[in-house]
C-alpha cells in the first residue's frame, strides 16, 4: 500500500503550519479531497456532515471555521458545549454540538450519520497513554465499524523522529515514510515525563493507524503531521516547549 504525502486543502488562516506540514495518506485507490472538492460536489454541502473533535482547539476550531465558510454541516463533539457557541454564536443549524466528556467514551451516537470524522481532539501532556492512543483508536475503531470511510487524524512531527529527536537536528531527509522507533511497551507513564508519554503516544497511535488502513482497505485514513502550533495561551505554553529544547543547538 503506497504512503503518499500530500495535503488536504485545508489552511489554518494565522497558523499556516496545518497546511506546510507532513500528513501521511493510506488508502488503496482514493485520496482524501480537499474542502473545496468537498463543498462543491454533489449532493450539496449541507446534505452531508462532517464530525469534527477537539472542535475548540486551536486547530480544530480553524477547521469548523472555513468548514463553516464552505457551508459543510459539522458536528462538534466535545466536552464542554458552552465553548463551542462561544467561538460559533452564528453558526445556526450548520453546526451541530454533542458533548462527549472523554476520548474513551461511547462516540456511537455523535458518528452517526456523519460522511467523514476530523479528529483533531488531543488529552494534553498528562502521564498516561489513554487519551492519545486508546481514546484516538477507541473513535477511529467506531468510525470504521459504523461505515465511515474519510478519516483525518492530527499528529504531530514528533511522530517522524525518536524521541530524543536527534534525527530532527541531523542532516538525513526524513519523509512520510519514517516513524519513531518506540513502541507501545516502552512506555511507562509512571516512570516516564508527560511530554516524552505524550509524543511517544502520538508515534505509536500514527504506527497503529497505518495497520488499521491496511487492515481496511476500503476506507481513506489521512494522518496530518504538524510541527510547532502556536496556540491560545502561547505565552504560557512556549516556556514548556524551549525548556525540553534547552539543549538543543
Amino acid at each position: 500500500m503506497a504512503q503518499n504525502c500530500r495535503l488536504l486543502g485545508i489552511r489554518c488562516s494565522s497558523n499556516p503550519t496545518l497546511h506546510n506540514a507532513f500528513s501521511r495518506n493510506w488508502t488503496s485507490t482514493r485520496e482524501f479531497p480537499s474542502l473545496e472538492a468537498y463543498a462543491t460536489t454533489s449532493p450539496a454541502p449541507l446534505t452531508r456532515t462532517l464530525k469534527v473533535t477537539g472542535a475548540t482547539g486551536f486547530i480544530g476550531s480553524h477547521i469548523v471555521s472555513q468548514l463553516l465558510e464552505k457551508n459543510i454541516k459539522i458536528r462538534a463533539v466535545v466536552r464542554f458545549t458552552s465553548k463551542v457557541k462561544t467561538i460559533f454564536p452564528d453558526a445556526g443549524s450548520r453546526l451541530e454540538i454533542v458533548e462527549v466528556p472523554s476520548l474513551l467514551d461511547d462516540h456511537t451516537e455523535a458518528l452517526k450519520g456523519v460522511s467523514a470524522v476530523i479528529h483533531t481532539a488531543v488529552p494534553g501532556f498528562r502521564g498516561s497513554t489513554m487519551g492519545a492512543y486508546e481514546g484516538i483508536l477507541n473513535i477511529i475503531n467506531q468510525a470504521i465499524s459504523l461505515g465511515i470511510k474519510k478519516i483525518t487524524v492530527t499528529g504531530s512531527y514528533l511522530n517522524l523522529f525518536d524521541t530524543d529527536l536527534k534525527q530532527a537536528y541531523g542532516d538525513k531527509v526524513i519523509t512520510e515514510k519514517d516513524f519513531g522507533s518506540i513502541e507501545l511497551a516502552d512506555i511507562k507513564p509512571q516512570e516516564q515525563d508527560g511530554f516524552f508519554v505524550y509524543s511517544a503516544a502520538k508515534t505509536v497511535t500514527d504506527k497503529r493507524l497505518l495497520q488499521i488502513a491496511r487492515e481496511n482497505p476500503d476506507v481513506d485514513v489521512t494522518v496530518r503531521d504538524p510541527s510547532f502550533n502556536g496556540f491560545r495561551s502561547s505565552r504560557s505554553k512556549l516556556p514548556l516547549f524551549l525548556r525540553y529544547h534547552s539543549d538543543r543547538d
